[in-house]
């Protein structure tokens, strides 16, 4: 798994870097051909920094603990062999540099697939969020909520996230011919491998639980199985797009940022009610502080995300608590993850270090050249 996505996401940034070097030869004809010319430059851009941070995030431990600590390996100048991993710091710089200028493009594609002026803002409030940075988090959050309307968030807006078509909800997807989420299921008769974690519930009213949740009967009980694409399997229905980034994700963004800011808390609470009254979910308290605040933000996100692959990178990050190893149907914890246990940090595959000398691997994972 980490070699397949080591080497999709170096392709991927191989292919943008060819294209960064050789776009300036390109000879236009007219002002729309000078504005095709830098909505591509800028989203070459932007897939390279979006590539070198789940590398970044995956790879290397969480920002806070070391700044220096070997992050991933820059692959920037193609003279250069063996390059070493680059510190998380630097990684972080080189990211920020990237969207920043690609930021300065206005690009609004129609698509989901593409990565938008809109996108890259979100890109950015992540970066800060990762980076500590929680002032900028805000300020790059709230520009991608200027552009958030009501409609959004009704049930029509939030099934639409799981269809087939592009939609304004999304901010940026991938597109996919396959299906998602199928390898998850045992049989079509006996359920899935995986059930929701027993800790996220909805309220009766709350618009997500019709999606979020696959209501499925085994072992002799109505189980709550994840929703989403893996609902949209289980009804032949066919999906387009796997969502990368949504606005609901900006609004988390901008709760977390404020909160962790002195004085901001009631900020961080009213735009975390704004999302949850606009879902009719039961709004959060609104005397809550610190770390208490912290955790409710985080335990709403895990509602809001379940199954999208983007909590990992939350859990990793605050490195607040082990992650448990519920046994079958989440009735008791079998073991624990602790806090700083190796294996939060993917090992690097084999095939990075076999040729070069200068990659280190991850502490606890065996080298073997």
């Amino acid at each position: 798994g980490s070699e397949m996505c080591i080497r999709d996401s170096y392709n991927t940034i191989a292919s943008c870097n060819a294209l960064l070097e050789r776009v300036d030869n390109i000879t236009l004809e007219n002002a729309s051909e000078e504005k095709d010319k830098a909505a591509i430059i800028s989203e070459a851009k932007a897939l390279k920094a979006l590539c070198y941070f789940n590398l970044l995030r995956l790879f290397a431990p969480a920002y806070d603990k070391n700044p220096q600590a070997d992050g991933i390996v820059l692959k920037d100048e193609l003279g250069l062999a063996f390059p070493k991993r680059s510190s998380i710091e630097t990684c972080t710089t080189t990211i920020r540099t990237l969207l920043t200028e690609a930021a300065a493009v206005e690009n609004n594609p129609d698509k989901n697939g593409w990565l938008s002026q809109t996108a890259v803002y979100y890109l950015l409030a992540e970066l800060e969020l990762y980076a500590g940075q929680y002032g900028q988090a805000v300020t790059y959050a709230e520009k991608v909520l200027e552009k958030a309307t009501d409609d959004m968030f009704t049930e029509n807006g939030y099934g639409r996230l799981w269809e087939t078509a592009s939609c304004k909800e999304r901010i940026f997807a991938f597109y996919t011919s396959k299906s998602f989420y199928a390898g998850i299921q045992f049989d079509a008769t006996n359920g899935d491998y995986f059930a929701l974690n027993p800790a996220i519930t909805y309220g009766d009213d709350d618009i997500r639980q019709a999606y979020n949740v696959y209501l499925f009967e085994m072992d002799g009980k109505s189980r709550n199985l994840m929703g989403k694409y893996n609902k949209w399997n289980k009804e032949s229905k066919s999906i387009q797009y796997i969502n990368v980034m949504r606005y609901a994700g900006a609004y988390f963004i901008a709760a977390e940022a404020y909160s962790r800011q002195t004085g901001q808390e009631g900020k961080a609470i009213e735009k975390m009610n704004e999302y949850l009254e606009a879902c009719q979910a039961t709004p959060m308290e609104d005397d809550l502080t610190g770390t208490d605040l912290i955790e409710a933000i985080h335990k709403e996100k895990q509602k809001e995300f379940a199954g999208e692959g983007v909590l990992y990178f939350d859990l990793k990050r605050l490195h607040s608590g082990g992650l448990s190893r519920l046994s079958q149907w989440g009735d008791r914890e079998d073991t624990k993850i602790k806090v700083d246990d190796y294996r939060w940090c993917f090992p690097i595959p084999r095939s990075e270090y076999k040729y070069n000398e200068n990659i280190t691997q991850n502490e606890g994972w065996p080298l073997n050249r």
